[in-house]
Formats: structure tokens, sequence, C-alpha cells
């Protein structure tokens, strides 16, 4: 079986290592460049000078255009770059790195020994590795030959497995999971780093086992499982550049023949470039682009090669890598993406009923425009990540030569489905359009405090998909506003809240043909005349709202209107307050774990018709109350509450009063001192009180 398939990044001038030697009780210095340290325990630093040794705990620190190497009794090597502190462990045959860069290199069969910084552990055997460890807090390993294990140290049993050329990098207060190596280009390493300069340091003594890692990677370029891109770490630190050719890559140069991906079918009809033409375009896993990225009108999303867009780092538009990922081989989206298998739990059953979907990832992600789609040989299923914000807006944060923003995008033929989501920043759709016919669209944030937010002023957000699926799911909030989403079927979820429609951005418009469904873990709230609604006049969505933790309200003449309505909250109230709720068949419950379904000046029915069936169930502490006047059109209406109150001076107007029954123990109305239940005549039943039946509690039928 090839190897997967990854991208090599362009190394100059890296300084950078990692790992501990086989026996660490004593080390010699062999070569001391400028301003190097010695720094005894509980002793003042004394400068270092060739010759000399060190033992137990005694650290070692470099100043600026400062090196150092020191060699141990088994042939173990370690070298300091400049503004860097390290200490040995004999005990525990441990390099603790406290920051900087060091080289370290274990000579085979001798035992093995470890790297430690602030969060990760390198377990090293027989290996050669440059590990740093960054001021603003980011850990960088590469290997340069043999295996090298790393760990998370508050989590030992969880570690990755790094081989020669393999980039790691990792943020020291990152506790969630270990991500994915790169591989780099050893050649330019070896000849650009100064812990690796022959000129400054003897011979390390591996050239056979170096030579063997760059003959493997040339083998690998050959047989198209490594790519060379125009992507370059300079020296220290993981700020990502571009070569000057890749700067000076303008729209409309695109790459030459491509080939398919090692481990995918070939595509019927499609040639195959033959020797060193054949460019082996997507990794097994997408690359990260790095900083800012922006798709405008001038942008091309391809699926089986390259596609375009402009990038901050390169300033200006580059070739973008992407990946296939197919969810029956590769295994769950978070941990395929994000390197997370904890993340996104609810997205791969829906990303599973797709065979294959393009994949292309990055730091932050703007959405300025009309890209256009070019899916013929590749994916029709596109699936855009970003590790922080992912924008849809027509102002991006860059106003550059050749950046032609827009305001809409249309999906045409070219893309079946759309998913865009979010490792740990928000989804933003301001002022936005996104138009499409069949397509299925979804916004995943999953993030902890992630929102999707989809807002609009002037002109409105506005998401149309008449034939297709929306879906937006949050790991803090959803927030729709001043926006119109159309489409078959609509489903919104949140970890926190679920709120739409209000007083700074305007209602909200949800219209489906198929089914509205809102849930929420802690509250949802419709207000400010926002409403739920047929996509056309006859169509009959079903509408399920649920709330676990929170209030559900509909409120501030806000509306409701499908063929079934269900709202339930299973732990807080259910408000219906100053609301129309149109239906044939209406149903609301509070669960008996406490809450109120409070209800005023709300209207339920099925438009000018009475609905089949109203059932309203307050089996929380507070019953059900009716703290306003309140109209209930229904051939058949059922109130359930421990206690069932009409607050004085308010009504209940019943079309059918003889089709009414309440059960209750509590039943608190037309008793003189409570509302009352009225009729509901031509003039709004003006007239007196009416008779409902009245049955206890425990009689209430199902749900």
């Amino acid at each position: 079986m090839k190897t997967p398939l990854r991208l090599i990044l362009s190394l100059s001038g890296l300084a950078a290592g990692a790992t501990a030697a086989a026996s660490l009780s004593e080390a010699e210095f062999t070569r001391v460049i400028n301003d190097v340290q010695v720094l005894p325990v509980e002793a003042s630093p004394v400068p270092a000078k060739m010759g000399d040794r060190i033992s137990g705990r005694t650290a070692v620190s470099t100043g600026a255009q400062s090196r150092a190497e020191l060699r141990f009794p088994d042939k173990t090597l370690t070298r300091v770059g400049a503004n860097s502190i390290f200490r040995m462990d004999a005990s525990t045959k441990t390099v603790d790195l406290e920051k900087g860069v060091i080289l370290l290199q274990v000579p085979k069969q001798l035992g093995g020994a470890k790297v430690r910084t602030a969060a990760v552990t390198a377990a090293v055997t027989g290996t050669t590795l440059l590990v740093e460890f960054t001021p603003d807090g980011f850990i960088k390993i590469i290997v340069i030959e043999g295996e090298v294990d790393v760990s998370l140290n508050e989590r030992r049993s969880q570690f990755r497995t790094l081989v020669a050329g393999d980039l790691w990098i990792t943020r020291a207060d990152d506790k969630t999971g270990l991500p994915l190596p790169v591989q780099i280009d050893l050649g330019r390493l070896q000849k650009t780093s100064k812990l690796l300069n022959d000129g400054e340091f003897t011979p390390l003594g591996n050239e056979k086992q170096v030579q063997e890692a760059l003959e493997g990677q040339a083998r690998k370029k050959m047989d198209g499982e490594l790519l060379n891109t125009s992507f370059q770490i300079e020296g220290r630190g993981r700020n990502v550049t571009l070569t000057q050719g890749g700067r000076q890559h303008v729209n409309g140069v695109g790459p030459g023949p491509i080939g398919r991906p090692p481990g995918r079918k070939a595509v019927p009809g499609q040639k195959k470039s033959e020797g060193a033409k054949v460019l082996a375009t997507f990794p097994s896993k997408p690359i990260n682009i790095p900083e800012t990225t922006v798709f405008d009108d001038q942008s091309t999303i391809n699926t089986f090669s390259l596609s375009n867009a402009y990038n901050s780092v390169a300033g200006g538009f580059v070739p973008l890598p992407g990946a296939t990922y197919l969810p029956g081989q590769d295994g769950p989206f978070g941990d395929y993406m994000f390197d997370d298998p904890q993340a996104f739990s609810g997205i791969d059953a829906l990303l599973s009923e797709r065979a294959s979907w393009f994949v292309l990832k990055g730091d932050e992600l703007y959405i300025s425009g009309d890209p256009s789609v070019e899916s013929a040989g590749g994916p029709r299923n596109l699936l855009l990540g970003a590790t922080g914000e992912f924008n849809f807006t027509a102002t991006p944060p860059f106003a550059e030569t050749g950046v032609v923003p827009g305001d809409h995008w249309t999906l045409d033929g070219n893309t079946d489905a759309l998913m865009v989501a979010s490792s740990s920043g928000s989804i933003n759709f301001d002022s936005f359009k996104l138009t499409g016919t069949t397509q299925n669209v979804g916004f995943f944030a999953d993030g902890p405090v992630s929102d999707v937010n989809i807002t609009g002023r002037v002109p409105l957000a506005l998401i149309s998909l008449p034939g297709g699926s929306f879906e937006a799911s949050a790991g803090q909030d959803v927030n729709v506003s001043g926006a119109i989403i159309e489409s078959g079927n609509i489903k919104l979820s949140s970890r926190r809240d679920i709120r739409l429609g209000g007083h700074t951005a305007g209602p909200a418009k949800l219209a489906a043909s198929g089914s509205v469904r809102l849930q929420a873990q802690q509250g949802v709230k419709i207000t400010n005349s926002s409403q739920l609604l047929r996509l056309a006049q006859l169509d009959n969505p079903q509408v399920w709202i649920e709330a676990i933790n929170g209030n559900l309200e509909v409120i501030e003449g806000s509306s409701v209107d499908a063929d079934i309505v269900n709202m339930i909250s299973q732990r807080g109230d259910v408000r219906l307050m100053s609301s129309t709720i149109a239906a044939r068949e209406i149903k609301a419950r509070v669960f008996d774990t406490g809450g109120t379904l409070l209800l005023s000046n709300a209207i339920l029915g099925n438009g000018t018709n009475p609905s089949n069936l109203i059932r309203l169930y307050g089996e929380g502490a507070g019953g059900v109350r009716f703290v306003g006047d309140t109209t209930l059109r229904g051939d058949l209406v059922d109130i359930a509450g421990a206690s069932v109150t009409i607050d004085p001076g308010s009504r209940v107007r019943l079309s059918n009063p003889a089709g009414t029954t309440v059960f209750s123990d509590a039943h608190q109305f037309n008793d003189g001192m409570n509302g009352n239940f009225t009729g509901l005549s031509d003039n709004e039943g003006e007239g007196g009180p009416v008779d409902v039946v009245k049955k206890p509690y425990s009689n209430r039928p199902g749900y």
C-alpha cells in the first residue's frame, strides 16, 4: 500500500529540534559559539568553554547568535540553538526544553530517551530530530531520520508516530488531541539550518540514514505521493510564507496535467500523465492554508485540481491544495479534518450519504463573491473548513488589487452539496445571498463558544434552496435575524440557544415545504415578528421546536404557519405571547421536571378555520396559565396541567367549547375569582363564560 500523499513544505534556515540521550549522566561541550552559559542547580551561571563537562540537573542557556554542541559518553549528541534553555535529567533519561530549539541525535540500540516540553513528550530511539518551543507557546518537532513517538504529557496513552521528513506543530495549551504532521523538504532543511551546518559543526555521523530519508522523499515525488508546494517556513516559529514563484501566481494560471491520488479509483475516461509530469494534486488529508483566504468573483474551486483564491500570506491569488474525503474509508470527519475524533459528532451520518467530498481547509476563510465550481472529474460535493472564523460577506478584510468581491454565490449544476465547518470559530453570514436549487447546504460551527450567525440589514441575508435542504449547528448559539431561509427542509441546532429575530437586525423568516426543526440545549426564542411558514401555498410542512434546559418563546408578533406544529420545553417554560400559531394540529408541552405553559394575546388555530387538534400540556410545576386574552380555534382542545389557571381579567375564547376538555386537579377559572373560558363568535366572543369538560389530571390522554 502506498504511503498517504502529503504536500511538501519548504523550510528555510530552521534551527529547531529535539529529543534526549540514552545516557544523560554527563555531557562534554564539543562546540561553543558566542554566549553560552552553564546554569548549575542553586549556583550562579558560568560561561561555558570547549571541554567543560556538565552533569545531573545542570541547565545550559544560549544568547543571541549563539550555539553549542554537547556529546555524551554513549555518543548521544545535543546541539542548542540561539536564545535557548535546556536541562538534563539523568535519572529519567530526559531532556527538558524550557525555550528555544535543540537538535538531538540518539544512536540506535541505546535504550532510548525523551525530550519534554511544557505539554508534549517525544520518545526517541535511534533518531535525529529538532525540537522547538516558542515564547508564544507553540511546539514544533521535525524528524530528520528515524521515528519518534510524541504524546501529550496529560494523556500519555495517546500518541502519534512521526517519521523522517515529518513536521509536527501544536500549541502547549491544546489538550484536545494530536495534530497531523506534514512533510517538509529535508534537502532544503539540510542546506539552511544552522544546527545542521557542517561549517560550524562536525558531521553528525548519520549520513547514511539521512541519505536514505532523502532518497525516500525523492521516490515518493516520482510516484506522485509527495507534491512540492509554494509554502515555506523561514527560520523559527510557524509563520508560513510563499516562495517568489507562488507570489507571482495570478488568476488564470492553472496547474499542468494531473494524476489521481494514490489509493483512489480512477475516473472513467480520464487520462493519467506519465513519468515526471505526474502532479499528485490531493493529499489523503487536507493541508491547512495559512492565515486568511478570500474566495471572490475571480476565484475557482476545482475539485480535481488546484483551486484559486486570494491569500493574505501570499499577498495575491495563489493555487490552493485540497483533498478528497471518502466517508466510508477515511473515518469520522472530525478526526479526518481537524485531528479530533470527538469533534463534529453529529455530521458523520449526513456526510456518509454521499460517497466523496472535495475538502479544503484554512485558518480563516471568506466567501466574498461568486466563485466558480469546476467539478468535472472530481467530487460534486464541497466541504470547506476553517480552524477559525468562516465568513460570508461582500466586505472582505482586503481591498487589494485583483480582489473583486460580491454579495451573491449561486450554486449551479456543478455542485450537489455544500458543507461549511469551523472547529473553533464562528460561521458568519452577513447580508449575503446563497442561492441554488436542489443542493443540500450545512453550516457547522463546533467550538464551545462558536456561533452560527445569519444576519442582514440592507440587504437582507438570503439562503434559498427551494428543492434542497439547509442545516445549521453551533457549539454555542444559532442567531438568525434580518434574514430569509427558504428550503425544502430546515434544521437548526445549538448547544446553547437559538434566536430568530432581533430588534437590531429585524425579523427572521424560515420557509419550508417539508419540515422545520429547531433544537437547543438551552432556549429557543422567536421574536420581533419572525415567521416559520410554508414555502408555497400548497405545502404542508411540519414544525418541531424543542428547548432542552431553557424556555421556548414565540413572542412579539411572531407567527408559525404549518400543517403540524409541536413545541416542547423539557426543563423551562413554553411562552406563547402576542403570537399566532396556525396549523391543522398544534401541540405544546412542558415536562414534569418544572416550568409553566404560559399563553397571552395568542391565537391558535388553522388560520381562520379551526384546527383538528389543539393540545396544551403543562406538566411542570406551574401547570398551564393564561396570563392574557387567548383564542383557541380547535375542533378538539385538550388542556392538561396539575393546575390550569386563567388570570383575573383574562379570557380564553373557544371556537368549540363542547370539544374542550381540561384535565387538572386545580381548575382555576370560571369561578368568579379568576378569568373565564368564553365563546368565540363573529365579534370575538364578547359573551359570558362557557362550560368546558373538567376531568382529573391523571385522566389526561397521551400527548
